[in-house]
């Protein structure tokens, strides 16, 4: 069972020197060209259709908002984040909160596994989103799925969220 489960895939960096970040995602996902500043979104990668049939596809976005409170620490960042899903999706149904985790350099961050209906896709979707605060600034990992097809991509899902890092810029 462990082989089954073990996935070796080629990867593919993704820089913006802008956002100060890094992450490797697998080279058999699509990385969408356009960036929507709109929601602060500035990274998503799709994954393969399984068919012609498959009506959605997994996907990874990366985005980054403007603390709400230039003093706020992560445990006010997750209860703000929860706090704007319930009021985005009258449908969010919170399903896992994490507290104590870490990304990037072993930042502080939190995890929000929920659900929700989703009308532009026209189903119901499950979502893992990671947060951590860098630069007076909230990032967002988050992982949208169709909850019989969640655990499927988790383990390259995983390996995606482990490679994102925060540059460290140097000037001579």
């Amino acid at each position: 069972k462990i082989i089954d489960s073990f996935q070796i895939f080629e990867t593919v960096p993704y820089e913006n020197l802008d956002k100060g970040v890094r992450i490797h995602y697998a080279s058999d996902w699509e990385k969408l060209k356009d960036e929507n500043e709109q929601d602060s979104v500035f990274f998503t990668i799709l994954s393969q259709p399984e068919n012609v049939f498959d009506p959605f596809q997994e996907q990874i976005r990366l985005r980054s908002i403007d603390l709400p409170d230039p003093n706020m620490k992560i445990s006010g960042a997750l209860n703000y984040s929860i706090s704007v899903l319930q009021t985005s999706f009258p449908e969010f149904n919170p399903i896992n909160i994490m507290t104590n985790l870490t990304i990037a350099q072993d930042r502080p961050a939190f995890g929000i596994n929920y659900t929700y209906y989703s009308a532009t896709n026209e189903r119901t979707l499950n979502v893992m989103q990671i947060g951590t605060i860098a630069d007076n600034k909230i990032y967002y990992i988050s992982y949208f799925a169709e909850p019989s097809k969640f655990d499927t991509y988790l383990p390259t899902v995983k390996k995606i969220i482990d490679s994102f890092k925060f540059l460290t810029l140097k000037f001579f």
